[in-house]
Parts: structure tokens; sequence; C-alpha cells
């Protein structure tokens, strides 16, 4: 019986995109011909496979050393559109990463007559995702999603307030399939690879970052804290990549540190070498307030307690199974409160605790999940 094809569709590079290295990896265990489609980059091969065996195309676009302006971003866009679309209009299912490539996906289903099965797999709240975000720009992407979200046959997001959000305000029969980002449950060995690597002394607390350098995840704020605090004998490491990256470089000093992002099959390594994971997200836009962070699950598996902001599903989480300590705010003494109670945690009731987190939250489990959406084709 031939294979039915499925295309993950993702509009970035594809090399840390540990979600969609996950889903695709499993939709190709499951028996279906998995591709998953990017954009090329400089160093990057254009025709690759992961870890597991699953193809992946990285798109090279004509466009793609033009300038940076808006129009001929969309120009570029257009581009990837128009390549992809006529490439792979012969796909049976069209996996869609995002609502920045849900329009891709709809066309693909117009080129197949409606044959094409349509998977919507939204990472976050889309039309409002990015931290003190413009009136136009979320109108702009409601309008997008709210005419695009009905071409598709299935609907999966990250967790149940945002699935619950989505069904409330795109009237959906069905509630969408719900797919925490969490890692695999796998025994990681103790490490001591941070502190080796980047000279901390071995008796220091290490608090870790890990993930993207961006606004709305307190980074200047963590910075700011940890030359101001009186805690003896901690420090952090900003292990990651984004637009504050260089801020985060040029504060480094014997509190501060950095370490380049890793491989996601690497991460973890890292990770649990920490004595502490921390996640502060700032209420700024609906999809941080209601996020739970992949933070949040790689900390716990890792072995970490983990410190949080006070926002509803996070702390909701970290309360409940008792793996850490929820901060109130940013502020210094928030901040300092929070992490001497983490210090305190007794070994054996976090271990106990995380053993009963991570036995929910693991990507067999959640998995699962997916297996249902794609039981069905």
């Amino acid at each position: 019986m031939k294979k039915a094809k499925v295309i993950c569709l993702v509009l970035n590079n594809f090399k840390t995109d540990n979600r969609v290295l996950k889903e695709a990896n499993h939709i190709n265990k499951l028996g279906f011909n998995t591709t998953i489609i990017a954009l090329h980059e400089d160093g990057l091969k254009e025709y690759d496979f992961t870890n597991e065996n699953t193809r992946i195309h990285r798109v090279k676009l004509a466009s793609k050393n033009w300038s940076k302006t808006k129009l001929v971003q969309l120009l570029k866009y257009f581009e990837f559109l128009i390549r992809v679309s006529f490439r792979y209009k012969n796909s049976d299912i069209v996996h869609c990463h995002d609502l920045n490539t849900l329009p891709i996906g709809c066309l693909i289903k117009l080129l197949s007559f409606g044959n094409a099965k349509l998977i919507y797999d939204t990472h976050e709240f889309a039309s409002n995702d990015k931290p003190f975000e413009s009136e136009l720009s979320q109108r702009i992407k409601w309008l997008l999603e709210i005419f695009f979200i009905k071409f598709a046959d299935e609907i999966i997001t990250v967790n149940n307030a945002i699935a619950n959000l989505y069904k409330t305000l795109y009237k959906l029969k069905n509630n969408p399939f719900v797919i925490h980002n969490c890692p695999e449950k796998i025994f990681i060995p103790d490490s001591n690879i941070l502190k080796e690597k980047l000279g901390i002394r071995s008796e220091t607390y290490l608090i870790i970052y890990q993930g993207i350098f961006s606004r709305g995840r307190n980074i200047q704020q963590l910075i700011s804290f940890m030359n101001n605090t009186k805690i003896e004998n901690i420090a952090i490491v900003f292990m990651g990549y984004g637009e504050l990256e260089e801020e985060v470089k040029n504060a480094v000093n014997d509190k501060i540190f950095y370490h380049p992002a890793v491989p996601p099959t690497e991460l973890l390594n890292y990770t649990v070498s920490a004595d502490c994971g921390i996640s502060l997200i700032e209420d700024s836009c609906i999809s941080y307030r209601y996020c739970t962070t992949n933070k949040l699950f790689e900390y716990a598996m890792a072995g970490l307690p983990v410190i949080t902001s006070d926002l509803p599903e996070q702390a909701r989480l970290v309360k409940k199974y008792k793996i850490g300590e929820v901060s109130l705010s940013n502020k210094l003494a928030h901040l300092d409160k929070a992490i001497l109670s983490t210090m305190k945690i007794k070994n054996h009731e976090l271990e106990k605790n995380l053993a009963n987190f991570t036995d929910k939250y693991n990507w067999k489990n959640q998995s699962s999940e997916l297996t249902k959406v794609y039981e069905k084709y």
C-alpha cells in the first residue's frame, strides 16, 4: 500500500525547532512519507535527514539575499509560497506549523481540489504572539487567521488554555488537540559541563536561562538582578540566541555567563549541569500570558527546580506539582525570595515531585495525541 505523503511546513531554517523535529519524526514513525519543508540558509544542506531519518528539504530562494525591508520580505514569502505549493501540490496531508505557513497549506489544498488534508498546528496564540504588539498588527493577523482557519481539517495547539481561547474566538465545533512541547522521558546522567566550560566554581549555585533572547522574557531584568542581588555564591548562564544576544554578551562578568545555543539533541546534557532553571515571561501579550514554555518541561526533565513568572498556566503547574517557586514579579525582592526558597528545597522531595510531573509531561504521552490526529488518515 502506498504511503500517504505528509509535508511539515515551517518558515525558518529548521536548525533548532525542537517541536517540529519531534512531531515530524513521530509522523514518519507512524508510517507516513514525511518531509519537513523549511528555508535554506548558507552552510546548511538543501536536502538532509533528521536524527531519525525524516527527510528535510530547505527551499532555496532566488530572492534570499535581497534587502530585509517589509516589502521585499513579503516578496520572499510569495516566492516560497509559489515554489512549495506547486512542487508539493500532490501531498496528501499538509501540516502547517504556525500562522505564517497556513496560507501555503490552503493553496496546496486548493490546488489538490480539496483532496489534501490540512492540519493547523499553532505553537502560540497567533493573533497576539509578540510582546507589546500594536493593535494594527493584531488585527491583521486575526483577519488572516479567521479567514484561513476554516480550511483546516484539524487544529493543534500547545495547552488547554490556548485551545479554549481558539474554540471560543473562532467558534470551533471541535476542541483543538493539545500537544505540550515536552522532551522525551529519558535518564540524563549528571554533568558539570557548563561550570567546566565557563570556568565557574563548582560550589556556585548555577541558574540557567535557555532559549531565545528576546523582549518580553525579562532578559534585561535578570541581568540587572544578578548585578544587584546580595545573595552570595550564585551565577546565571544565558544559553541561546536572539535579538538581545549582544546585550547578554556585553553583560558577562563573574556572575553572568553566556553560552551559545546547542542542538536540541544535546540540550538536556547541558541543562542538567545547572542547579535551577528560570523562565520569567512578561504578561505582554495573550500568547505569553497563557504560555507553558518549553523551558519549563526541559528544566523539569533535567531534574532542576523551576522559577517561573506568576502567569496562569506556568504558575499553576509549578504550584500543583511543587517543582519550584513562582516569583510574584521581576523586582529584586521577589526574585531574591524565589531563589532563596528554591535553594532550600529538599532534594528528596524535589526528586519525587519532578518524577510525578515528568511521568505525565513527557513526549511519549504527548505524541499519543498526535497519533490520534493522524490515525484518521
